[in-house]
């Protein structure tokens, strides 16, 4: 963050990292632990087969007790835990690439030809698919207008999103004031301008706190497009 920018209210700047990257990396280590067995002369079982196997099978462990005990925030990670119990509701072999994938068309494609309590669960995925789109259309506005209008995200070496935004004068939206007016219409234009700006940035930043898995959403949209920080440039840049 620039050191001409300020932050959001007191207490709130350091959001929980108690996100979904957890279950999000849990996922794609167990599915590609789960495509290296795929891959063995002899996919093992738990508890047998090779050196390797039992490795890989550890893996799949950890990272299933880490997606079973997170609570999800967005819907990508609510989703993702449900993929992980439909391997276990989907046993057959065809089924198992589609779940460790979290590839909903494969079984869509099958319509009425699953057993309605498949459908059931597929259900619940669509919903969820659906709703992370939703999430995800939201959280992509969000911050061009929030950029656009002075703010800037970073996310830090922990994985804390810091959310702030420049000050009136430094922000996109300064207008100078004429210089031909007098003195004390030139203070007042400029600090209700700026009041107004300060405004808009809390009422933005209050928002994104007030939707369900907000913030959470926005740190998943900016590491998913390889964004550390997102800052807005000035109005002279």
């Amino acid at each position: 963050m620039k050191a001409d920018s300020i932050s959001a209210p007191n207490g709130a700047t350091t959001l929980s990292t108690n996100d979904d990257a957890a279950i999000i990396a849990a996922f794609d280590r167990r599915a590609a632990a789960f495509a290296a067995l795929g891959g063995s002369p002899d996919p093992a079982t738990t508890g047998s087969g090779t050196d390797e196997q039992t490795a890989l099978w550890s893996v799949i462990d950890v990272a299933e007790a880490e997606i079973c005990t997170s609570i999800a925030t967005t819907a990508r990670g609510a989703e993702l835990q449900l993929w992980t119990a439909a391997t276990y509701l989907f046993d057959t072999a065809e089924d198992e690439g589609p779940c460790y994938r979290a590839d909903l068309d494969h079984f869509t494609a099958q319509g009425d030809r699953r057993d309605w309590k498949d459908r059931l669960v597929m259900s619940a995925l669509r919903s969820l698919d659906a709703q992370k789109e939703a999430q995800s259309a939201f959280v992509q506005k969000w911050l061009a207008a929030w950029k656009a209008d002075g703010g800037s995200v970073v996310i830090d070496d922990e994985g804390k999103a810091q959310i702030g935004w420049t000050v009136y004068d430094l922000s996109p939206a300064y207008q100078a004031p004429d210089p031909a007016w007098p003195d004390a219409v030139r203070d007042n234009h400029f600090l209700h301008a700026q009041a107004h700006h300060d405004a808009t940035m809390k009422t933005r930043y209050e928002a994104i706190r007030m939707v369900p898995g907000g913030v959470d959403a926005l740190k998943a949209h900016m590491r998913a497009n390889g964004i550390r920080v997102a800052v807005s440039k000035g109005p002279d840049q």
